[in-house]
């Protein structure tokens, strides 16, 4: 009597890897990705040296953006260790090279998970910080003094929202696979299977209302009107005039922040909804899927790498000065509130 039990090929199965849409995949992470990282991480490390060294701006709003600058260095830094690795193994199924990945994954992506979403917080304290500034003078002194308390809250927040990532994943040991690409895999834990859909609901939630905040914080300064009081009308409407100036300046800056930071939350909660709305279309659209998961990532780091552009293109006192700081001369620096955003 035949066997008609299905044969397996031991050989072929431990040294699969799926080769879907690997070439697109390697120009959108390995090319683009890693140039757009290395600009990020560049723009970002001067970014944070020139902000640290600029006391004026240290003492103000840019305390936000200075610890934003330095989330984004570790995230441009993340990205290729995350993303690139993966591809360069599965390219040459280099095994040593899966295994250095493996002894970091985990604790980097949950590292970067933390790091996106405090950079989140981060653009939501400037923006609700310069939206008071117009309204609630008491309430403005309050969060000016009090921006490190504020900052580690946006940690705290971030952390247990995204610090149980280190214990959802697990890799496993195949034997009958040793010496092989997939001698190791990764795995799902029991809090995953548990707890799993829990946690990624919230945390699509959480990840997308966060940066709707900022969005609509950093909309409201548009409209905000800042107000000095002087003394006689002609100088009453050119001050009136200057903070209207002023005020359109800093909220530009904060909504091209905020409209940058929404893309991958958007894309998020897009891929989301789908994969439980629809799961059956997925394998009808796997290129538009696969490509579609690759871009939350690339979204993240294009937030990164704009935030010096958005900075030189809307604030003209910041530019002079960071031109000033890349040529190394030392100049007055500007003392207007336009210097502390």
């Amino acid at each position: 009597m035949p066997d008609n039990d299905p044969v397996i090929d031991l050989d072929s199965f431990c040294h699969f890897l799926s080769e879907d849409h690997f070439t697109e995949r390697f120009w959108l992470v390995v090319e683009l990705g890693t140039t757009l990282a290395v600009s990020s991480l560049i723009g970002n490390l001067l970014l944070s040296i020139f902000l640290a060294l600029n006391r004026f701006r240290k003492n103000s709003i840019w305390t936000y953006l200075l610890i934003l600058a330095i989330c984004d260095v570790f995230v441009s830094v993340s990205y290729p260790l995350l993303n690139v690795v993966p591809i360069w193994y599965r390219s040459e199924r280099n095994v040593s090279l899966k295994n250095i990945w493996m002894s970091y994954q985990k604790l980097v992506v949950t590292a970067s998970n933390i790091t996106i979403s405090l950079g989140s917080f981060l653009i939501l304290f400037a923006a609700l910080e310069r939206l008071v500034l117009s309204k609630l003078v008491r309430l403005t002194i309050t969060l000016k003094n009090n921006r490190k308390s504020i900052i580690i809250a946006g940690l705290v927040l971030s952390v247990l929202s995204y610090g149980s990532m280190m214990f959802e994943t697990q890799f496993i040991r195949d034997p009958k696979c040793a010496g092989t690409i997939n001698e190791n895999f990764l795995t799902v834990t029991s809090l995953t299977r548990n707890w799993g859909f829990l946690l990624q609901s919230y945390r699509t939630v959480f990840g997308i209302l966060l940066s709707l905040l900022a969005f609509i914080a950093a909309l409201g300064c548009m409209f905000a009107k800042a107000r000095t009081q002087v003394y006689g009308p002609v100088a009453q409407k050119e001050a009136d005039l200057e903070n209207t100036n002023q005020a359109t300046i800093r909220s530009r800056t904060l909504l091209l922040l905020a409209i940058t930071n929404l893309m991958s939350p958007v894309l998020g909660a897009v891929i989301y909804a789908w994969e439980h709305i629809d799961s059956e279309s997925l394998i009808n659209n796997l290129f538009f899927y696969v490509i579609a998961i690759d871009m939350l990532s690339l979204l993240t780091i294009v937030a990164c790498a704009l935030r010096l552009l958005i900075y030189l293109l809307c604030e003209p006192e910041f530019r002079q000065d960071f031109k000033n700081f890349l040529v190394c001369k030392k100049n007055e620096l500007q003392h207007s509130e336009v210097a502390g955003l």
